[in-house]
C-alpha cells in the first residue's frame, strides 16, 4: 500500500510540474534572444537591440555569462535574468528579465550613459521609421494572429484598433513618438491578450518600425544619457477581453505610483455642470449680435438666471479667446485681454458672471510674455534649434514657483479653480531644453501640477497623447483629458461623440475623458451662428451628447447661444443645484466594440451602492443590433438577475436572461450630420427579500437614475421591506421608480415622489409595490 501512495503522490507531483505554467515567463535561447510566453506558448519574440554613442552606432554583442537573482519590489517577488551587451568587452546595455507571478517585466539599463546620441546629430542616420537608441523590440510576424487596441494623439488623445497585430498597428502608423502604447494584443478565439506598456520614462520614449521589427527606444531628439539611466517594460497577461486586460494593468501600474481613480468631487469641473465656450461652442471667439465680448456675457448670465439655469451652472469657462497672445499665438499674458474685456477678468466673474470658479485655458508662453521680462526670478529657458525666436516656448526652470505664483493670483483675483493646458504636446515639441534630455518633460509636467496644487487648482489637459496619460499616474492633480476632436463642421461633429475606447485608458490611469463641445438643442435658428463653423441643418443628437458627456465623468459643458439651451435636457445630468449625477465607473468600450471594424459607440458605466451594481448600456450609431447579455457586463455575480428599462426610448422593460435586450441597428450610421439610433439601458440588479425581489429603477428622467451623489444606501430588510436612502436640495422634488417582482414573475413599477422641503435627505419605503417617502 506504502509503495502505490508513494507511487501516487510522485505522479501527482509531475503532474502539477508539467501542467501548471505561469500566466507570463520568458525562455532564453543561448544566443541571448529570448520569447515572452503566454501559458508557455509563445507570444513575443525579441528582436534587435541598438545603441548610439558619440554619433557612432554601436555593433553590440551579447556576454556569454547570465546573472540571475531574486527580488522583491511594490509589486511583489521576481526572478530575473540579466543579459550584459557589450562593446569592446565594455557593457553598454544590460537587459534584465523579471518573471512575477503573473506577469513580467524587461528592464533596460545603459550603465554608462551616452553622449551625443540624438538621431538628428548621428553621423549614421537611421533609416526611415527608426530609432538611433532601441531599448525594447519584438519581431512583428509573431503576433500576425491578434487583433489590436491602442491609442493615439490626432490633434487630441484618441484610439486605434485593428488587425495583424504589431505589422497593423505600424501599418495605421500607430509608431510614432505620439503613439503606440500602452497597446493591447488581443485574441478571443484561444482567450489569449496581454497589455505591453512602460513602466516609467514615458516622455522620454518613441515607438518605431523597422522592416519585420517593431521597436520602442530613446525619442529622437535627445542627446544625452546620464549613467544608470533605467526604463522598464510590463507585458501583462490576460483572457482575451482587452477591457479587463487593461484594468489589471490599471491596477498595477496605480499601485506602482499610488494613484486613485479619478473622484468627481475632487475638482469643480468634474462634480458640477459648467458653461463652457471652447472651440465648437457658440461664443468662441464671437459675440452676440455685434456686442462686445462684456455685453455678450451679460446677455448670457440674464438668460441663466430667466432660464433658471445660473442654479445649475456652478462654474464658467474661458477660452483662449480671453488672453492677449503674440503673432505666432503664443501668450503674452495669462490675464484679460483688455481690448475685449476693458473692465478685467474680476468684473467679468464676479460682477457679470456673478461665478465663483472659473476653468481657464492656457497655451504655451510667449517668449516676449512679459513673465518673461518681468520675472527673471523664475529663471526661463527660450531655446529652440529648430524654431525662430518668436515660436519658441518658453520655460521656467523654477516651474513649481512659478505656476504656484500664476495660480494663486488667478484664484485670488478672478475665481480660477481648474488650468486647462492646452496645447500640451507644442508646449514640449517647441523647447529643446525638454526634449533633449532625459527626464526634463516629466519634471516639467510634474512641478508645473504641483505650483498649482500648492494655490489648490486642479490641472486638465488637450491636444495630449497617451505618453502624457501615462506620465499622469505621478501627477494626481490632473484630472480631464479632452478626448475628441474640436466640433467645427459635420465630420468632425460625428468624431465627437466616440468617446468610451479612449476612456479605457484615461479612467485607468485615474483621469476622465472629455468629450468636446456640444449643444443641447439643434440651434439652427438662431439669430447670430459662430461663422466658424459649419453646420449644415443646426447641431443634431443633442440627447445623445448630453448622456455620453455625463457617462463619461468627464466635464459637462454645453455652449449653447443665448436663448438656446434645451433646460429640460440639461437637467437630465444633473441635481437641482447643478450636482453631477455620475456612475461609479464611467461608460467604457465593452470587447466587442473593440473589434476591428467595430462602428458606433457600445459601453457599460457602472454604478456601485449598498453591495449592489446598477449598469448603464448606452448605444449610438450601431451598424448592426446588438444583443445585450451579461457576457458584455462587469457584473458582481454572473448568476444576478437583471432587470432592463431603455431610459431613453421608454420601452417596455424585461429580463437581461431573456436574451431579447437588444442594442439596434441605426440606419443612418455612416451618414454625417444625420440624427442617430441612440439608447440608453438601465440595467437595475435584483434586490432580494423574503416575499419577492425589488429592482430600483432610480430618477426615471435621469441619465444616471441611481448614483452615489443621490442614493446612500438601498436594503432589504429581513421583513422583506426595501429601504432607501437618498439626497438633495432643498425644495427639490424627485420620483423614484421601483420594481417589484412577486411569486408570479411579474415585475410591477412604482412611482414614489419625494419632496425634500427645508431637508437635505429622505427615506423611502417599501412593501411590495405600495411605496412611501418621508
Amino acid at each position: 500500500m506504502l509503495p502505490f501512495l508513494f507511487l501516487l503522490l510522485l505522479l501527482l507531483n509531475v503532474f502539477a510540474v508539467t501542467c501548471f505554467h505561469p500566466p507570463a515567463s520568458f525562455s532564453i535561447s543561448p544566443d541571448s534572444s529570448f520569447q515572452v510566453l503566454l501559458n508557455n506558448e509563445p507570444f513575443l519574440q525579441s528582436g534587435s537591440f541598438r545603441i548610439t554613442n558619440n554619433a557612432e552606432n554601436l555593433p553590440l554583442e551579447p556576454s556569454s555569462q547570465q546573472i540571475t537573482n531574486e527580488g522583491y519590489d511594490t509589486w511583489g517577488a521576481y526572478n530575473s535574468t540579466t543579459i550584459n551587451f557589450e562593446f569592446e568587452e565594455t557593457t553598454w546595455l544590460q537587459v534584465s528579465l523579471l518573471a512575477y507571478e503573473e506577469f513580467v517585466v524587461i528592464q533596460t539599463t545603459l550603465p554608462l550613459g551616452l553622449k551625443n546620441t540624438a538621431a538628428a546629430v548621428s553621423s549614421q542616420p537611421p533609416m526611415d521609421g527608426d530609432l538611433s537608441n532601441v531599448l525594447l523590440s519584438f519581431q512583428k510576424a509573431s503576433t500576425e494572429k491578434y487583433n489590436f487596441l491602442t491609442w493615439n494623439s490626432d490633434n487630441e488623445f484618441s484610439y486605434e484598433t485593428g488587425s495583424n497585430g504589431l505589422t497593423g498597428a505600424c501599418d495605421l502608423n500607430q509608431c510614432s513618438e505620439y503613439s503606440g502604447l500602452p497597446m493591447v494584443l488581443h485574441d478571443s478565439s484561444s482567450k489569449t491578450s496581454a497589455v505591453i506598456s512602460p513602466v516609467n520614462n514615458f516622455k522620454d520614449l518613441e515607438v518605431s518600425s523597422n522592416g519585420d521589427e517593431w521597436s520602442v527606444g530613446l525619442r529622437r531628439t535627445i542627446e544625452n544619457v546620464s549613467p544608470g539611466f533605467s526604463s522598464s517594460f510590463i507585458i501583462v497577461p490576460g483572457s482575451g477581453s482587452p477591457r479587463k486586460n487593461m484594468n489589471t494593468w490599471g491596477q498595477l501600474m496605480r499601485s506602482r505610483y499610488g494613484r486613485k481613480l479619478h473622484d468627481p468631487s475632487k475638482s469643480i469641473d468634474s462634480e458640477y455642470l459648467g458653461y463652457w465656450t471652447d472651440n465648437g461652442a457658440t461664443y468662441y471667439y464671437h459675440t452676440d449680435n455685434n456686442s462686445t465680448t462684456e455685453e455678450t456675457f451679460q446677455a448670457l448670465k440674464d438668460y441663466h438666471v430667466e432660464s433658471g439655469l445660473s442654479k445649475l451652472f456652478k462654474y464658467y469657462h474661458f477660452d483662449s479667446w480671453f488672453y492677449p497672445k503674440d503673432s505666432q499665438t503664443g501668450m503674452l499674458e495669462w490675464d484679460a485681454n483688455t481690448t475685449l474685456l476693458p473692465s478685467g477678468l474680476p468684473n467679468l466673474v464676479y460682477n457679470i458672471l456673478e461665478t465663483s470658479a472659473i476653468v481657464a485655458h492656457s497655451r504655451w508662453f510667449s517668449p516676449n510674455s512679459t513673465y518673461v521680462t518681468d520675472q527673471l526670478e523664475f529663471n526661463w529657458v527660450l531655446d529652440h534649434k529648430d524654431h525662430v525666436d518668436d515660436e519658441v516656448s518658453a520655460i521656467p526652470l523654477n516651474t513649481r514657483e512659478f505656476f504656484s505664483s500664476l495660480a494663486t493670483k488667478a484664484k485670488t483675483n478672478w475665481g480660477m479653480a481648474t488650468y486647462e493646458q492646452d496645447w500640451l504636446d507644442a508646449i514640449i515639441t517647441k523647447s529643446s531644453y525638454l526634449t533633449n534630455s532625459t527626464g526634463r518633460i516629466a519634471t516639467y509636467m510634474t512641478e508645473q501640477a504641483l505650483g498649482l496644487a500648492d494655490a489648490g487648482v486642479t490641472i486638465g489637459y488637450g491636444s495630449a497623447n497617451p505618453f502624457h496619460l501615462l506620465q499622469a499616474l505621478d501627477i494626481p492633480s490632473a484630472t480631464f483629458v479632452f478626448a475628441s476632436n474640436n466640433p467645427t463642421d459635420m465630420e468632425t461633429v460625428e468624431q465627437n461623440f466616440h468617446v468610451s475606447r479612449s476612456a479605457i485608458l484615461s479612467h485607468e490611469v485615474g483621469m476622465v475623458a472629455m468629450k468636446d463641445a456640444w449643444w443641447s438643442s439643434s440651434q439652427e435658428n438662431i439669430d447670430n451662428p459662430n461663422p466658424l463653423y459649419n453646420y449644415t441643418n443646426g447641431w443634431p443628437n443633442s440627447a445623445m451628447h448630453a448622456a455620453i458627456a455625463t457617462l463619461t465623468n468627464g466635464p459637462v459643458g454645453p455652449g449653447d447661444a443665448i436663448n438656446a439651451s434645451n433646460a429640460t435636457l440639461l437637467k437630465r445630468t444633473c441635481r437641482a443645484d447643478g450636482l453631477l449625477l455620475r456612475p461609479t465607473r464611467p461608460c467604457l468600450a465593452v470587447d466587442v466594440s473593440l473589434e476591428p471594424g467595430f462602428n458606433g459607440e457600445l459601453c457599460d458605466a457602472t454604478v456601485d451602492v449598498g453591495g449592489s451594481r446598477w449598469h448603464y448600456v448606452l448605444s449610438a450609431a450601431l451598424a448592426e443590433d446588438i444583443k445585450i447579455t451579461t457576457d458584455l457586463l462587469d457584473t458582481i455575480n454572473d448568476d444576478e438577475l437583471f432587470y432592463v428599462t431603455d431610459a431613453q426610448n421608454e420601452v417596455s422593460g424585461g429580463f437581461l436572461s431573456d436574451k431579447h435586450i437588444v442594442a439596434p441597428k441605426d440606419v443612418n450610421a455612416t451618414k454625417i450630420g444625420a440624427e442617430h439610433q441612440f439608447n440608453l439601458f438601465r440595467i437595475s440588479p435584483e434586490l432580494k427579500g423574503a416575499k419577492g425581489s425589488y429592482f430600483l429603477l432610480g430618477e426615471l428622467e435621469k441619465f444616471v437614475s441611481v448614483s452615489t451623489q443621490r442614493f446612500t444606501e438601498v436594503e432589504v430588510g429581513g421583513d422583506s421591506r426595501l429601504k432607501v436612502l437618498l439626497s438633495g436640495v432643498e425644495e427639490e422634488i424627485v420620483e423614484i421608480g421601483v420594481g417589484f417582482m412577486g411569486r408570479d414573475g411579474e415585475v410591477e413599477i412604482a412611482v414614489v415622489g419625494c419632496e425634500f422641503g427645508g431637508e437635505t435627505t429622505a427615506t423611502i419605503t417599501c412593501m411590495g409595490t405600495s411605496c412611501e417617502c418621508i
